[in-house]
């Protein structure tokens, strides 16, 4: 299978690795969902992450490799942060989890996360965001409520939706307001001086 392209005058392969998380393990290995090869550029991706700087202008054995590959990652979201650096306009059509998904992929590699601020505000106008705020005593925790937006509008700075949050939040909740976190990077919080971080998250997405 061809390469994807992910710009134009792109010299190097990354290949990205999905596992299935939903499955366990055969033999010590983890099922593989699927995989997906992006052409990139080298330079780009050093000018954007300290990580890939070392990673592929250092002594790492990758700085000799035509394609390193990048293991436990969504395909969908490295595309997405890939499309981004390369100055192409990604798709938002993904769901709120992703949000999580694609900050621990910057903190990993060290990206700029508000690199990504125009494409969350996007993404937030396509949004039910009435339903979610409709439905904020819900005790489905696979429902969105307001609680879910904390952290996303936070880390991508959209100071419209995190007033909007909050604000509901202190007047509709007789608790403390604690976000909720629908994924497995249960590092990913809000700064204790913002919010509380009191458990209240439903099973790893």
């Amino acid at each position: 299978m061809s390469p994807t392209v992910t710009a134009e005058d792109c010299d190097f392969l990354l290949e990205v690795v999905e596992w299935d998380r939903g499955k366990p393990w055969i033999n010590k290995e983890p099922v593989i969902r699927g995989t997906e090869v992006f052409k990139v550029s080298r330079h780009i991706l050093m000018d954007s992450s300290q990580v890939f700087t070392s990673m592929l202008g250092g002594g790492w054995k990758e700085a000799h490799q035509s394609l390193i590959t990048l293991k436990d990652w969504t395909i969908l979201y490295m595309k997405t942060w890939l499309q981004v650096l390369h100055s192409v306009i990604p798709t938002s059509e993904v769901p709120i989890e992703a949000m999580w998904h694609m900050a621990k992929i910057a903190d990993c590699y060290r990206f700029d996360v508000l690199k990504l601020k125009d494409w969350f505000a996007d993404w937030y106008q396509h949004q039910p965001i009435s339903i979610w705020y409709a439905q904020y005593n819900t005790r489905d925790h696979n429902l969105p409520t307001p609680k879910w937006l904390l952290y996303p509008c936070y880390t991508f700075d959209h100071y419209q939706g995190f007033m909007q949050a909050t604000k509901f939040c202190a007047y509709r909740y007789t608790q403390h307001i604690n976000e909720v976190n629908p994924t497995r990077f249960y590092d990913l919080h809000l700064p204790s001086r913002v919010i509380c971080n009191t458990p209240d998250s439903p099973p790893p997405y």
